[in-house]
């Protein structure tokens, strides 16, 4: 990602509905990694060619990575905000 993304992202933050948009991406991704998990069960128990399983597995971590990733980053969200220098920012993001 460039700079000015990462800046565009943190205006959205502070002015959107970033950290509400977060928080339901977060819930979406709880729901697909528990579908996905389900499936892995299933798949198994139907005794799947193991290939379909690993698949599956991989997906259901890429999920789990990316929902603790956002739960980090609104988690941390309020800290951080504090630091920032948001005159710099929007002078930058407005060029």
């Amino acid at each position: 990602m460039t700079e000015d993304s990462y800046l565009k992202q943190w205006t959205e933050l502070k002015e959107g509905s970033g950290i509400e948009n977060a928080s339901f991406i977060s819930i979406k991704l709880f729901i697909t990694g528990a579908f996905l998990s389900i499936l892995v069960a299933l798949l198994i128990f139907f005794q799947v060619h193991s290939a379909f399983v690993a698949i599956v597995s991989v997906a259901i971590g890429w999920v789990i990575a990316e929902r603790n990733a956002l739960l980090s980053k609104i988690a941390l969200w309020p800290k951080l905000e504090k630091y920032l220098n948001w005159e710099l920012i929007y002078e930058h993001v407005s060029k």
